[in-house]
Parts: structure tokens; C-alpha cells; sequence
């Protein structure tokens, strides 16, 4: 063995020493037999000269001047930095002050200098520079630069800062609890804005967070550590700091969000340690959701952990607690007097009155006339619970907890109300459609917080057999026709959305097509159910058209604007009406496009716009209509991409990802605006190339690729994924094409159409995305010839 390799042994045994109690580090190291004694004695001399010295040892990389023959010293300078002294080293590398020299300004800055990376993870970590640079935020050290140098080893510029890191701090004076859950705080903070850009930390610990002499908290090597971690075994590092990776990781596998989450549970538990008072009962169940064995039944998201963790702060019921849905309601319902002068107040005023609710129960055993009154009194307050006062709390951020108690309570009251021997037909009739109306909740995988599509098919079953029963004793019972439609609606839209199953859905939307048809024939339609035939017609047509039936789609869209037009003249559309024609709108527009009449499809997209517009003059901005808005923008930024109208694409595409900001706002645990902020900045890249903003296209693209790879990598067999990632190649092939990167397009293109047999050997391939292969297909055989 050379004396480099020796070095490297010794110095990578040391950070496994260094990771011991400091008493027991000289014996951990005597009894690794395994280990060549030269190699031992050479690690004891570190530690020896730790001791002697009083220093913290230089670990790992190559010790500048101490690690003998076959270390290669740091250069004096990095383009335009000069390295001025060594502020520490460690596994990955060694970490230098440094200051620029070339320039009208003076900046000192830290630079970190890595170890040799094998080609695969060095091309990663240019890949990760691009992205850690974007990330701008006050509780993260920022990236400014980064390189190789001569020989190879990748080097990062970052932000200098002096201060300690957060377990030193705590050891060093009395920090109490509120400060240190703001400190808590602010790394939630930096870790749920990092995981919007697709980023995740990957050795999360006291030690990768410091605290500037300022008071600033700031998160530390950022995303560089799990990259590293993907070395192999021999070569890597570490996989993370003891007692805060989690067991994944250990085991070898990704970290991602979910390691994340597991360590910010980790950490939790070190912030609240060693107090003088017991950690509360919440923080404990937080710790315990967030660092559960399994990921996937830890947080979703830090966003969802953050959350819950804010709920603690303000004395609400935490979601890891879960106590009773009453218990909550009285805390949430205590903590906010009706006195409030907001549109809140409109809903709490409904919420309030559940809590006469058991009451009333009660009280209604006390005499007939009055005990009938005051059932149909409840009856419909636990309707109203279900429906209307969810519905305005839907348009309320923040109130996450009240909408779970609300659906919650409702089903238990209506529940207790159908088993009553007053219940009659009509009640049965709706328990059903709060069956389907909590169905719909649970089975929106936009909501995050409440998503549970197991949970919504066994409330629609319930559904099913109560309004399939009563349409058996009265099958022209408009109400039942009405709820059985819009219950074949959503599992239609489950189907065909959720599942990938165009078949399917497709049969469970006509159904519900003809149940709306044969309610409608007792006369005009109710809005809300209206706008859910039309959108039902609509979806037909969509189906129709991804399956290449083209004229059917086009006749049966004639016919959903017809069918608004017989039901509703044009000075009678409310705001519900008109966001469902721009819908429509937006729908054919979308079809005009692939059939090549982008003027017609542009014309569309104005209208549908200006429908919103007018919808949101008579209405409200919420969640829903920045979503209708941002995609009507998309839409037309890809139109006129396609006429060549670059700078009016970028607009669009710039507009479209503003307004999906504004909606992450209001629900910032939203998967499809997450997958929207990626999509659309990715397909941005595409006039960006046009107009030759190269760097700013590839730039654009990255985050998305990461985000597709990390959900395809959970769920390969996932439809969705693949046909995410199949679009993101071919975006990244069209690049190549604009600058000129003949192989680099080829190469894109086979990784593409590798996605596309994925989806055509499932059955996933749709009609329409296997035309518009075609000519790629051609064009790489061409490449391959």
C-alpha cells in the first residue's frame, strides 16, 4: 500500500473516530483488527495530534502540509478568488477563506474545496451548483461560484460566516425554549423553500446549522452532502451525521424529502432536550410522526411539518396528535371570536353552531313536537356543516385543521341521523351526498392534507348503495339522479386522472352524462349541477381526442357550448358559469393547437381569459381561478411558441408562473401547482432557446428533471411519471436541436421514446401521444443510420 492510499485510509477511519464520545475514540480505533496496523497507527498519530495540539484535526481529502507524500496542496488562487487560510476541514473536503481579486469590489467569501469525484457524481454536482445558486433565501448560506481545478476536484464559492454552529451555541448558554423553536423555525423555513426547487439537504444536524455572531440562523451545505453520498460505499464519506439520517439512507437507499423530514424530527428532538421542563406532549408526537420507520408515513412534505408545528405555537390541536374532532373544534372554535370582521366570520358563524348539536340530541328526547323540531333543526345543520360551510372555508388559506374537523363532525352527525327511526328516504337520500361531498375531499389529490383515495372509494360505495336502492323504489327521483351523477362524475375523474385509466373513466363519465340527461329532462338543471354536466361533456371530448377520434371530440364540444347556451343566456352567467366556459375554452383551444389552428386556439384563449376576468369581477381570487388563470397563460405561451412569437411566449409563460406562485400562497402543499411552478418553468426553456438564451434555458429545465426523477424513482410502474419524463427529454432534445448539438439532441430523444415504451407496453400510451411520436421515432433511426 502507497503512503496516498494509506493516508486516505486513515484519514477516513478518523471521521468514524471523531464520531465516538472523545473517551472511547483511541479504543474504537485499537480494536479495528481489520484494519492494516500502519493504517492504525497512522490514525492514533491524528488523534494524538489533535490532542497536543488542541486543534480540530484536519479530516479526510489531503491534508494540506500534514498529510505527507502524495497530498496535493490547494492552489493560491480560483479564477477570481484567492485562498487566504484554512478555516476547517472534514470528510468531503477542506474549507478555505478566500477573497476576491478580480473585480471593482472586495468580497470575502468561503470556499469549499472537494475531494475527486467519479465522472457520474462530478457531472451531478455541476448540475447541483446551478440549482443551489438559484436558491436565495435569508436562512440559507448562499452560493455565489464554482469549478474544478487543474487536477480535477470541484470547488464551490459560498457565502463566508462567522459564528457557531447550533449545538455549540446551545452549550455554550442558556438559550431558552421560544428561542429555540424560532431557531426550529427558521430551518423549516429554509428547508420547505429548498424543496420547492427540488433540492433536499441530506445531513441535516445541529452541526450543518450555524448561528451568525448577528443572531442570523443559517442552513449550511446544502444538497452537496447526499450527492456525495451516492459515491460507492468504499469512497464515500458518510452518509449522513449518526442519530440524524434516516434509516433509508443507513440502509443504503435515497434520502430525498422524506430523509429530510425524518432528521427535521431528529432535530427537533435535540433542540428540546435538556430544558428544564418536560418537552410538551405535541412537540413529542411531532418528533414521533416526522421520524416514523416508514417514509411514507412520516410529513408529506416540510411545508406539512411546518404547519403542524405552527398549530403547537398558536395552541391549536396538532395533526400528529389527532385527538377527537369535537376536542379540536372546541380549541379551533375557541380561538377565534365571531367579532371578527372578515368573510372567516361568515363560516365560523355556521361552525359555531355544531356545538349545539349534541345538545340537541339530547334535548329531542324530551317531547315528541319538540323532539321533531328540533331533528329537522340538526338535519340541516349537519347538512350545512358538509357543504356550505366547507365551501367557505375552501377559499380561506390557512385553514386546513377547520376544513378536517368540519367533514369530520358532519359524518359523524349524519351518520348518528340516519340510524334515528324518523330517518327517512329522503334522509338516506342526503347521507349519500355527504357520503359523496366527503368522497370528493378525501379524493381531490390536489389536497394534500386530506388525501386518501382508499378512504374516498369506501365513502362512494356507501354512496352507491343508497342511491342505487332508492332509484330501485323511485327511479325518477330527480335528487337521487342528480348525487348518483355527480358521484359517477368524480369516480369518473378518479379513473381517468388518477389512475390513468381512459377506458374506464371515459364509461363512468357517459353514465353520469345520462343520469344529468335524464334529470334535466324535469326541467332546468341547478348551477351547481349544470357546471358539472358541462364539465362531464367536456372531459368526453378530451378522452375523444387523446384517443384520435378527433371529429367525435369536435361535435361533442359543439354540443357542451350548446347545451350552456339553451340553459343559461349570456347576461345570465354567473361567475361559476363563466369560469366553467373558460374551461371549455381552454379545452378547445387545446385541441385547435394540435390540429394546427393556433390562430383559432389563441382567439380561444382570449375569450377564456376574459371570462375569468369577468368571473372574478363579480366574485373572489381564489385558489381555483389563479390555477384557471396561470393555465390559460400557459396554454397561449405554448400557442404562440408555436407561431414563433417568442418574446409574447416568454411573457406568457413569465405571467402564467407568477399567478401559480400567488396559488401556492394560498396552498402551498399543492402537488399539481408544485408539478405546475416545475412544468411550466421547464417548457419555458423552449422559446428561451428560440430567442438563444441558452444558459437560462438549461437553467429552467434542471429543477423540473430532478422533481419528474425523484417521483418517477418512487413509483416507476406510474403512468404520469413516465409520461413527465418523456416530455422533459424531448424539451431538453428541442434545446440541443436550438443550439446546435446534433449527438446531444439524439441522445435526448432515444431517453425520451425509452419512456414512451414504457406507457405503450402498459397500455398508458394514448392515441393522440403516439401520432405526435411518429416523426421523432424517424428522426431517430435517422441518427442511429
Amino acid at each position: 500500500m502507497d503512503s496516498s492510499e494509506r493516508e486516505r485510509q486513515a484519514l477516513d477511519i478518523l471521521d468514524l473516530a471523531l464520531q465516538q464520545p472523545e473517551a472511547e475514540q483511541e479504543a474504537f480505533v485499537r480494536n479495528l483488527d481489520v484494519v492494516p496496523e500502519d493504517v492504525r497507527n497512522r490514525v492514533l498519530e491524528l488523534l494524538g495530534w489533535r490532542e497536543e495540539s488542541g486543534t480540530d484535526i484536519k479530516t479526510a481529502g489531503a491534508l494540506i502540509d500534514e498529510a505527507g507524500e502524495g497530498a496535493v496542496s490547494a492552489p493560491a488562487q480560483l479564477k477570481a478568488w484567492k485562498l487566504t487560510g484554512m478555516i476547517g476541514q472534514g470528510g468531503m473536503g477542506a474549507v478555505y477563506k478566500g477573497e476576491r481579486w478580480i473585480g471593482d469590489f472586495d468580497q470575502t467569501v468561503a470556499i469549499k474545496l472537494l475531494r475527486r469525484l467519479s465522472p457520474t457524481l462530478a457531472e451531478r454536482l455541476r448540475a447541483e451548483r446551478q440549482t443551489l445558486a438559484r436558491l436565495s433565501h435569508p436562512n440559507i448560506r448562499q452560493l455565489f461560484d464554482g469549478g474544478e481545478t487543474e487536477d480535477g476536484r470541484p470547488y464551490i464559492v459560498m457565502e463566508y460566516l462567522e459564528g457557531q454552529p447550533l449545538h455549540v451555541l446551545f452549550e455554550g448558554r442558556d438559550v431558552q425554549l421560544e428561542e429555540r423553536l424560532d431557531f426550529y423555525d427558521a430551518v423549516l423555513d429554509a428547508i420547505q423553500y429548498a424543496h420547492r426547487f427540488g433540492v433536499a439537504h441530506g445531513d441535516l444536524s445541529p452541526a450543518n446549522i450555524l448561528v451568525t455572531d448577528e443572531g442570523v440562523l443559517k442552513v449550511i451545505d446544502f444538497g452537496i452532502s447526499e450527492t456525495l453520498a451516492e459515491e460507492p460505499a468504499e469512497e464515500s464519506p458518510s452518509l449522513g451525521t449518526a442519530g440524524f439520517v434516516a434509516p433509508e439512507r443507513e440502509a443504503g437507499r435515497p434520502g430525498g424529502v422524506p430523509g429530510d423530514i425524518y432528521s427535521l424530527g431528529k432535530l427537533l428532538a435535540f433542540i428540546t432536550d435538556d430544558m428544564d421542563a418536560p418537552r410538551p406532549s405535541d412537540l413529542g408526537a411531532i418528533i414521533d410522526k416526522a421520524t416514523r420507520e416508514e417514509p411514507s408515513q412520516r410529513y408529506a412534505s416540510a411545508s406539512s411539518l411546518r404547519e403542524d408545528f405552527h398549530r403547537y405555537r398558536e395552541a391549536r390541536a396538532v395533526e400528529a396528535s389527532d385527538p377527537s374532532a369535537l376536542l379540536r373544534f372546541s380549541r379551533f372554535a375557541g380561538r377565534h371570536p365571531l367579532s371578527i370582521g372578515s368573510s372567516f366570520a361568515g363560516a365560523l358563524v355556521l361552525i359555531a353552531a355544531l356545538a349545539i348539536i349534541s345538545t340537541l340530541f339530547v334535548r329531542a328526547q324530551t317531547a315528541e313536537a319538540e323532539a321533531i323540531r328540533r331533528y329537522d333543526a340538526v338535519r340541516s345543520l349537519a347538512r350545512s356543516v358538509l357543504f356550505d360551510v366547507y365551501d367557505e372555508l375552501k377559499g380561506i388559506p390557512r385553514t386546513e385543521d377547520a376544513k378536517q374537523l368540519v367533514t369530520e363532525l358532519g359524518q359523524q352527525y349524519l351518520n348518528d341521523l340516519e340510524t334515528d327511526p324518523r330517518a327517512d328516504a329522503s334522509l338516506r337520500r342526503e347521507v349519500a351526498e355527504g357520503y359523496v361531498q366527503l368522497g370528493s375531499i378525501l379524493g381531490d389529490s390536489n389536497k394534500d392534507f386530506f388525501y386518501d383515495p382508499d378512504r374516498a372509494k369506501e365513502l362512494w360505495t356507501e354512496a352507491d348503495a343508497r342511491l342505487t336502492a332508492i332509484l330501485s323504489e323511485e327511479p325518477q327521483n330527480r335528487e337521487a339522479l342528480l348525487a348518483l351523477a355527480r358521484l359517477r362524475q368524480l369516480q369518473g375523474q378518479t379513473a381517468y386522472i388518477a389512475e390513468s385509466d381512459r377506458e374506464g373513466g371515459k364509461a363512468l363519465y357517459q353514465e353520469a352524462e345520462t343520469l344529468f340527461t335524464r334529470a334535466r329532462e324535469a326541467g332546468p338543471l341547478p348551477e351547481e349541477h349544470l357546471v358539472s354536466l358541462l364539465m362531464t361533456k367536456r372531459t368526453i371530448a378530451d378522452i375523444d381526442f387523446r384517443e384520435g377520434a378527433r371529429d367525435e371530440a369536435t361535435t361533442k364540444m359543439e354540443e357542451t357550448f350548446a347545451t350552456l347556451g339553451e340553459e343559461i343566456p349570456e347576461d345570465g352567467l354567473t361567475p361559476a358559469l363563466l369560469s366553467t366556459r373558460s374551461n371549455m375554452l381552454r379545452t378547445r383551444a387545446r385541441q385547435s393547437i394540435l390540429k394546427g389552428e393556433t390562430e383559432s386556439a389563441i382567439a380561444d384563449l382570449d375569450a377564456a381569459l376574459a371570462d375569468l376576468v369577468h368571473a372574478e369581477e363579480q366574485g373572489k381570487e381564489t385558489a381555483e381561478t389563479l390555477r384557471s388563470r396561470s393555465i390559460i397563460h400557459w396554454r397561449r405561451a405554448y400557442a404562440y411558441h408555436q407561431l414563433g412569437q417568442s418574446e409574447k411566449s416568454i411573457e406568457d409563460y413569465e405571467q402564467a408562473i407568477a399567478l401559480n406562485d400567488r396559488r401556492l400562497a394560498i396552498e402551498p402543499d399543492s402537488e399539481d401547482a408544485q408539478y405546475n411552478d416545475r412544468s411550466w418553468s421547464a417548457e419555458l426553456s423552449l422559446p428561451l432557446g428560440a430567442v438563444g438564451r441558452f444558459e437560462e434555458a438549461a437553467a429552467a429545465l434542471e429543477p423540473a428533471g430532478r422533481w419528474y426523477e425523484a417521483r418517477h424513482a418512487e413509483a416507476p410502474d406510474d403512468a404520469r411519471y413516465q409520461r413527465n419524463l418523456l416530455v422533459h427529454h424531448f424539451q431538453i432534445s428541442e434545446l440541443h436541436r436550438q443550439s446546435g448539438d446534433a449527438e446531444a439532441r439524439c441522445g435526448e430523444l432515444a431517453a425520451a421514446l425509452s419512456y414512451a415504451d414504457m406507457m405503450e407496453a402498459s397500455g398508458a400510451l394514448a392515441n393522440e401521444d403516439a401520432q405526435a411520436l411518429e416523426p421523432f421515432r424517424q428522426q431517430l433511426a435517422a441518427c442511429e443510420s
